[in-house]
């Protein structure tokens, strides 16, 4: 074979394996691009679907017409969108059948449901559900949540698989890149070897040339442009010039063997930034996830936040209760001062003890208005505080409230632990269980009705135990009461985060437990930090 034709695969071999790099590296792109707008579909399909469960919550309180277009809107738009992916031939998988279905139980759900509250409403004003509504809706809020739970799980699959791509990608690019080097240094090895050895011949041919030996002969090793030059320079004499000419084309030869190896370089300049731009996008999407985590501990400080302001209105009637028998007491020595001066009774000693008497009084309302706004003040750092503190403080806040509904409230102390913690937060669920408690003993109509507190300490950590007698907990609803937006009183009296945000503070915000069961004439929460 020629040196021209070794020289022409030498350049045409790197150029093949780089085109199919080339294409192997877009057929990838195109499959990268395809994953990203699949989980953006999914990203926006969960909104959507993150949309609906919030307006299905704002009917079932609300019950409004509005409300219940902008559902039905909201529903017809993901099934668009489920039946495009369908058609699309994308959405036959156990994910996307399982969605269409939940998606398809809901609107049927959903319109018996809103028809009922709508030929309901004709006949009563109450905004009370019946028992076949409250079932509806149950369900209806089960099968939103399944059906977010379902959009998730498919956004996470497709981050996975856009993930793998990536690697996988990556992966390919440096083998493919390694492969290339490899092939062409083989090609430069063996080329470079025949042209360096011909040369070296005539190199010495030239020096015996040179030294006068004008009679010297070239052994030609092939039939190439290097042997023909081997002929030629035999023949010096007559084609000195041609011999010449022929040295030239093979020094530009080797300049263009030159060339091809900058460029081959150039490429490979070019893949590492490519590589390094894709590793740059992983950092970017590693912040992202980062950030992400840090909001959704800013919401979960914002739902223990609106969860406090959520029982402002229990509280105020907490203060009435408490202010009621201290204004009674001092209408009671404003009225008797007349008649001590009318009965010409009113010395000054009297006057002093009815003077000291109501700034005692005064003193105590003084008193309850700095508990009640102590409690509201968000807790900004751990601090050490005694349980027994702690328990006092949240039954001087409700106290006035149980005693309104003859609840006995017994404190049972064995010992005075101290936590490290939220005093006001941890107060909080304090009031959280026993204001359950007290609207189950007013609801079930109890006997003698009393809620039991003990404090003792067990394996190195505080524990509360706060107990009643209101007849327990249903044990089909048992293992939902620490779910967000659970709640047995309607939305027109609960929200459902009271218990939800407790556990949360004490097991996420406090590193401890928080449990309940059913034990005696009633139900038993039990707190251990």
């Amino acid at each position: 074979m020629s040196i021209r034709k070794r020289l022409a695969v030498m350049a045409v071999l790197p150029l093949g394996v780089a085109l199919l790099v080339s294409i192997y590296i877009a057929s990838m792109d195109r499959r990268l691009d395809d994953n990203v707008k699949e989980l953006q579909f999914v990203t926006a399909l969960a909104q959507d679907v993150f949309d609906l469960n919030f307006l299905s919550d704002q009917y079932l309180i609300y019950q409004e017409r509005q409300i219940k277009a902008q559902w039905l809107v909201k529903h017809d738009a993901i099934g668009n969108k489920l039946a495009d992916k369908l058609q699309a031939g994308q959405g036959n998988d156990n994910l996307w059948l399982r969605l269409r279905r939940t998606h398809k139980d809901m609107g049927h759900i959903f319109t018996q449901l809103s028809n009922d509250l709508e030929v309901r409403g004709k006949f009563t004003t109450t905004g009370q559900l019946s028992d076949r509504n409250e079932r509806l809706a149950g369900v209806l809020l089960i099968k939103a949540r399944e059906m977010f739970s379902t959009v998730v799980r498919l956004a996470g699959s497709k981050q996975n698989e856009l993930a793998s791509m990536r690697e996988r990608l990556n992966l390919s690019v440096i083998a493919l890149f390694m492969s290339l080097a490899l092939v062409i240094s083989a090609i430069s090895a063996i080329s470079s070897r025949t042209i360096i050895t011909s040369i070296a011949r005539l190199r010495r041919g030239m020096d015996i040339v040179a030294a006068g030996s004008l009679d010297h002969r070239v052994e030609r090793l092939a039939d190439d442009e290097l042997g023909h030059l081997a002929t030629t320079f035999n023949g010096m004499t007559e084609r000195l010039q041609s011999a010449d000419a022929n040295m030239r084309n093979s020094v530009a030869a080797l300049r263009q063997e030159v060339a091809e190896r900058k460029r081959a370089e150039e490429k490979a300049r070019d893949l590492n930034n490519k590589l390094e731009e894709s590793i740059a996008a992983l950092e970017k999407e590693i912040a992202n996830h980062r950030q992400t985590g840090e909001e959704l501990r800013n919401k979960e400080r914002l739902l223990i936040l609106q969860s406090r302001q959520a029982a402002m209105g229990e509280m105020i009637g907490n203060i009435a209760h408490q202010w009621r028998q201290p204004l009674n007491l001092l209408a009671l020595i404003v009225q008797s001062l007349p008649e001590c001066g009318e009965g010409g009774e009113l010395r000054a000693e009297h006057l002093k003890a009815c003077t000291e008497k109501s700034m005692k009084v005064i003193f105590h309302m003084s008193q309850t208005i700095d508990d009640f706004r102590n409690f509201f003040m968000p807790d900004k750092e751990k601090v050490l505080f005694r349980v027994c503190d702690a328990v006092s403080r949240a039954v001087s806040i409700i106290e006035g409230s149980f005693a309104g509904s003859m609840i006995r409230i017994d404190t049972q102390s064995a010992g005075d632990p101290v936590i490290n913690g939220y005093l006001n937060e941890f107060s909080q669920v304090l009031i959280n269980i026993l204001l359950n408690a007290r609207d189950a003993l007013v609801e079930r109509n109890v006997d003698n009705p009393r809620v039991t507190i003990t404090i003792n300490t067990r394996d190195g950590k505080a524990v509360v135990v706060i107990a009643d007698n209101a007849g327990g907990i249903p044990e089909e609803i048992m293992e939902k009461i620490f779910d967000p937006y659970f709640t047995t009183r309607g939305p027109d009296r609960g929200t459902g985060v009271g218990l939800f945000m407790s556990k949360t503070i004490i097991e996420k915000n406090m590193n401890g437990s928080l449990t309940a069961r059913n034990v005696g004439e009633g139900a038993e929460f039990r707190i251990e930090v």
